[in-house]
């Protein structure tokens, strides 16, 4: 087997189950591995430390499939997807949802690979060498295991509650989720922005396919249409933000919160005293706390007082490893602005 030897002294973390190896920790590769090959780990003294998938041109250039050396073949994904959705199903409170995430990554032993079940469809996202090397093997396995009927891959907090009687901003709001909860719970108004004019197509449809009443819909760069809507006086009761991913790593934080910042300083300012933000950050390299400094930063900066009425994260679906923090990235905060 392919084999990647480790400069002396950086096998630590691997011996704490962390599950990735990072370039700069690779002393020499043995053998001429191809992206998504499985090699072997070694130590600098050459004990054999894991399995892993190769990625010659990521900075992470190794996920670990597993601790031991096990074959990585169908059996492999057959049992790491059964036990994923086996869980799954001992944890939830609705088992029989129709919605839920079946795979999440490295916490579920599968980095790179994750999958959410729609009624009878599974979506698939793949993100890694070794995750797109199997993928023919794991999507029959999770529709195998799942009983679904088709997998669409795509490798690429309750707002119902919250919406009823209330002039609803909904930013970044890609295929409408927020939006369309806002819409059936009552809201009064709903405004929804996206940069992508192919996801505001599939929100108009999801919200026509569900009868909903109409939303404004509106095309372009978010943090520019609400500054448009500052400049304008619009105002509104409950503004939902959850931006794609603006630090991958903790490298990028920096840049990313002020990206943060301006965001939600620009959905303060929008709303109405006693309004409500419901903000959140998918960024591995913001912790829980940076973003709720970052937010607080932004409140300040508004000149509005606010608080915290709850905190959002992963549902059971969602599992976090132990050994890899960097699962722990989905993240979010209900805040009241004072007044009304």
């Amino acid at each position: 087997m392919h084999a990647l030897i480790l400069k002396p002294g950086r096998e630590k973390s691997l011996k704490r189950r962390h599950p990735w190896v990072f370039s700069g920790a690779v002393a020499k590769v043995q053998g001429n591995p191809d992206a998504g090959d499985t090699v072997e780990i070694r130590s600098a003294t050459g004990e054999r430390l894991a399995i892993a998938a190769y990625s010659p041109k990521s900075q992470i250039v190794a996920r670990v499939w597993d601790w031991k050396e096990v074959p990585i073949d169908q059996d492999f994904f057959h049992k790491r997807i059964a036990q994923a959705v086996a869980q799954r199903r001992v944890l939830l409170d609705q088992p029989d949802t129709g919605a839920m995430r079946l795979v999440h990554g490295e916490s579920d032993g599968l980095p790179g690979v994750v999958a959410d079940r729609y009624a009878d469809t599974v979506v698939l996202q793949l993100t890694s060498a070794g995750a797109e090397r199997w993928r023919e093997v794991i999507a029959d396995k999770l529709l195998e295991v799942s009983g679904a009927s088709r997998i669409w891959e795509r490798s690429d907090a309750e707002v119902r509650a919250l919406a009823r009687g209330r002039d609803v901003l909904d930013g970044f709001c890609y295929s409408g989720g927020f939006a369309l909860n806002a819409c059936a719970g009552g809201a009064k108004s709903v405004t929804a922005v996206d940069s992508s004019a192919e996801a505001l197509a599939l929100a108009r449809s999801n919200a026509e396919r569900n009868k909903l009443a109409p939303a404004e819909w509106l095309e372009g760069d978010v943090f520019q249409l609400l500054r448009r809507f500052r400049d304008q006086g619009r105002n509104f009761d409950l503004v939902v933000l959850d931006p794609p991913k603006f630090a991958p790593t903790a490298a990028h934080a920096a840049k990313a919160a002020r990206a943060y910042k301006d965001i939600n300083l620009l959905a303060f300012k929008l709303l109405r005293p006693g309004g409500l933000l419901v903000t959140f950050s998918c960024s591995g390299g913001v912790s829980a706390d940076l973003f709720q400094k970052i937010v607080a930063g932004a409140a300040l900066d508004a000149g509005v007082q606010a608080q915290i009425i709850e905190r959002l994260g992963p549902g059971a679906d969602h599992p976090v490893a132990l050994n890899f923090p960097e699962g722990d990235y989905l993240k979010g905060l209900v805040c009241r602005v004072a007044g009304g």
